[in-house]
């Protein structure tokens, strides 16, 4: 996910709690871009359980000559750079 070749893996057991909650380890949730209030698509693979974060992407666009980020949750700050640097090669591609 994200393009990047290496993943973080956890091999320690993960406890469900009684509400039947469980916490990502941190590694993983900042690896995939995972904050609060992150869904999930929640299935159920050869005797799995898959979780896949649904992540809107964010974009930068100008109003009145200030950028503002869409949607209104905000990107990670590797998001943002990311948006940022894409911002810069599409302005900077229509002046070379």
């Amino acid at each position: 996910m994200n393009g990047m070749a290496s993943q973080p893996s956890h091999l320690a057991p993960i406890p469900i709690d009684q509400a039947g909650r469980i916490v990502l380890p941190k590694a993983i949730r900042e690896h995939l871009g995972v904050r609060a209030g992150t869904q999930f698509e929640v299935t159920e693979e050869a005797n799995r359980i898959i979780l896949t974060p649904i992540i809107e992407e964010a974009t930068i666009t100008s109003k009145k000559g200030v950028l503002v980020v869409t949607p209104e949750s905000s990107p990670s700050d590797n998001e943002a750079l990311n948006i940022v640097k894409k911002q810069r090669q599409a302005r900077n591609s229509k002046f070379l």
